[in-house]
């Protein structure tokens, strides 16, 4: 499936409530299921997201990134695509499912990245030191460094 042409579910719910939501494979929008509603209402929305997108890097952690940070493993596809230097476009939802009666019942995180990571490709340039410095920037035209990375700029028009 190729994600620069996929569409977001416009109810991301009524997969989750017809069990169509499973473990992410190549090529897939990563995707998380909460469905423990009394974490979903402890936890709340932006540290679901955050503990998803931990769960996303935990790979790269696991498994080990290549020594050169080329993408040789597809056990590294969802930490892939949020290291990869060449996506320039991604979109992300986070949607709650309620039951029949109003309650939280599950809820669901997922991304859609403007491109697919190539095998072999160069995830990111390794620094020397953390952070960034504006030379570490000229990878993008006009790019500037926020601190730690570098921000590349956007025109939101461009892509309505």
């Amino acid at each position: 499936m190729n994600q620069s042409k996929i569409e977001l579910p416009v109810l991301l719910c009524s997969l989750v409530f017809d069990n169509k939501v499973t473990m992410i494979s190549q090529g897939e929008p990563p995707m998380w299921r909460f469905s423990n509603s009394d974490m979903i209402d402890f936890m709340g929305k932006m540290e679901l997201i955050k503990f998803a997108m931990e769960q996303w890097a935990l790979p790269a952690q696991h498994y080990g990134v290549s020594r050169n940070n080329k993408y040789k493993d597809e056990r590294l596809y969802t930490f892939a695509n949020m290291a990869y230097a060449g996506i320039r476009e991604v979109g992300c939802h986070f949607e709650q499912c309620n039951d029949g009666y109003g309650f939280v019942k599950d809820a669901v995180f997922v991304c859609v990245y403007g491109a697919e990571v190539p095998t072999n490709a160069l995830l990111y340039e390794k620094g020397t030191e953390p952070g960034c410095t504006a030379s570490d920037c000229s990878l993008i035209e006009n790019s500037t460094c926020l601190g730690l990375l570098c921000d590349a700029p956007h025109d939101p028009t461009s892509m309505l």
